[in-house]
Parts: C-alpha cells; structure tokens; sequence
C-alpha cells in the first residue's frame, strides 16, 4: 500500500501523524454496536427460518419439498428454499408478486425470472422437476412472522389447500 500523505514515519511510514484517539473510539464504540445488532439480526432470522420451514412442512405436507437442509447448522438463517411440484417455480413467483409477496424461484444472482432449473438444487442431486418448482424465501432483519404467515396463506390459495391457522412462535 502506497502512502497517500507523507510525513513522519507513524503507522509503517504508511500515514503521518498521531492517530486521533476520539475517532478510533468512537469507531471501536460503532463496530460493537453494530456487531452486537448482527448478533441479535441472526438470532431473529434462525428463529424465523425454524419456525417457516415447520410451518411448510405442517401445512403442505408431501406437497412441500423442503430444498434447505433441515439440520439447522447447515442451512444459512434467513433463506428458506422449498419446492412444490408440479407447480413451476416461476409460476408460483408470480401468483405471489400479484398478492403483494416478493420472493424468487432462482438464486438471488439471477435477475428476473429463472428460466432453467436451479443448477444448485440439481447438483444437490434434485429431480429437475423439483428444482423447477422451487421457491426461494429471503428474510431480513426487518422479517416478522405476520410476513410469513401472509406467505403461508397466499401460498395456501394458490395451492388450493384448506387454509389452517398457522402457530405463532
């Protein structure tokens, strides 16, 4: 790394002068706050994603390939991927868009509609119909359970299965 400024030989002659005590607090102050927040956003996103994979599971039963792994230290908190053949994917994307519920049938690399299969979901060894008829369910920090639960019923209707209440965590 290339000096910007020169002058005295503080930081490996990298940058001059003292380091200015007040901003490194602060920063240090602003990466525990943040790393604190991180902590609690996972927190609420592995509850969350627990709690909607059990929902799909309840209320579609074999009608619900479950894609994400179900051992919880081998899955990412806050995706959730599931299929539901012989519906297609993006089929199902846009019945939900219609209701108001954003979520993909592709990788969130992909922009648009997925037009192939998922080429993760195939070399995971899934059929290609299950891989085309898969949902992906991104979540965030913001991700409250009634969000979930609007998907749950959109995905009900659109399925055509009985609406069941859904449990609350």
């Amino acid at each position: 790394m290339a000096p910007l400024c020169f002058g005295g030989s503080q930081e490996v002659g990298i940058r001059p002068g003292t380091v200015a005590v007040p901003h490194a607090v602060g920063l240090a102050t602003a990466l525990s706050l943040k790393l604190d927040a991180l902590n609690q956003t996972h927190q609420h996103l592995t509850v969350l994603t627990a709690w909607l994979m059990e929902q799909l599971q309840t209320l579609f039963g074999e009608r619900c390939v479950m894609n994400t792994p179900l051992e919880p230290n081998n899955r990412v908190a806050g995706i959730v991927n599931a299929s539901f053949p012989p519906y297609l994917g993006e089929q199902l994307v846009l019945q939900l868009d219609i209701r108001g519920i954003a979520v993909s049938s592709g990788s969130a690399c992909h922009a648009g509609l997925a037009v192939e299969p998922s080429a993760v979901l195939l070399a995971m060894g899934k059929p290609k119909a299950i891989a085309q008829s898969s949902v992906r369910v991104s979540m965030g920090a913001t991700t409250t359970q009634a969000d979930l639960q609007a998907f749950l019923s959109a995905m009900q209707s659109i399925i055509k299965l009985p609406v069941r209440s859904v449990e609350t965590i």
